[in-house]
């Protein structure tokens, strides 16, 4: 079930999601640059309520950083 988020919706997915799902953890799997120059991670987030994927990918642009893309989803055991 894949859904795009404005900044502000984003948020407030978010804060729904960790409110239900509370991390205790996070395992770093993967990371590395994209060919578009993006940094990226690929990890397990451990929660309350079970263990995720998470894949972001993130960009440094004029000195700032933008989260570019969020991805959580069930864990599978086999990463």
């Amino acid at each position: 079930n894949r859904r795009l988020f404005f900044k502000s919706a984003g948020n407030q997915v978010l804060s729904q999601f960790f409110n239900k799902n509370k991390a205790v953890g996070f395992v770093s799997r993967h990371q590395g640059t994209s060919q578009n120059n993006d940094f990226y991670q690929v990890g397990t987030l451990k929660t309350n309520s079970g263990d995720f994927r998470v894949t972001f990918f993130i960009r440094k642009e004029n000195g700032e950083i933008y989260l570019k893309r969020l991805r959580i989803e069930l864990s599978e055991t086999d990463f």
